[in-house]
C-alpha cells in the first residue's frame, strides 16, 4: 500500500519534469531555426512564399510542424517570429534577429 502512495506522486513528478525537458528542447530548436531564417532573410531578398518553404524545410529536419510565421524588416534588422504547437499542446514562440550588412 505504501508503494502505491509513493509511486503515484513520483510518476506525476516524472511526467512533469519530462514535459518541461521536451518543451525546453523544442524551444531551443525553434530559436535556432528562427535565427537561421533571419540570417538568410538578411543576406538575400526572398519572397514570402519562398521563405515559408524554407521555414517548412528547416522545421522538417527536426520533425516539427510550423504553426505561424512572420517576417519583418525594420531599419536593416530582419525579424523572424515562429510559433508551433509543441508537446502536450503548448504554444511555443521564438524570435530570430539578424542585421543586414552593408557591402
Amino acid at each position: 500500500m505504501d508503494f502505491v502512495l509513493i509511486s503515484g506522486p513520483l510518476l506525476i513528478s516524472f511526467g512533469l519534469v519530462l514535459s518541461v525537458v521536451i518543451l525546453g528542447y523544442q524551444k531551443v530548436i525553434l530559436t535556432g531555426v528562427a535565427n537561421t531564417l533571419a540570417e538568410r532573410a538578411a543576406l538575400a531578398d526572398v519572397s514570402e512564399a519562398e521563405f515559408a518553404t524554407l521555414a517548412e524545410a528547416e522545421m522538417a529536419k527536426w520533425n516539427l510542424n510550423l504553426a505561424n510565421l512572420s517576417v519583418a524588416d525594420s531599419e536593416g534588422i530582419e525579424t523572424v517570429r515562429l510559433s508551433l504547437n509543441g508537446f502536450a499542446g503548448w504554444q511555443i514562440e521564438a524570435v530570430g534577429f539578424a542585421t543586414k550588412e552593408l557591402q
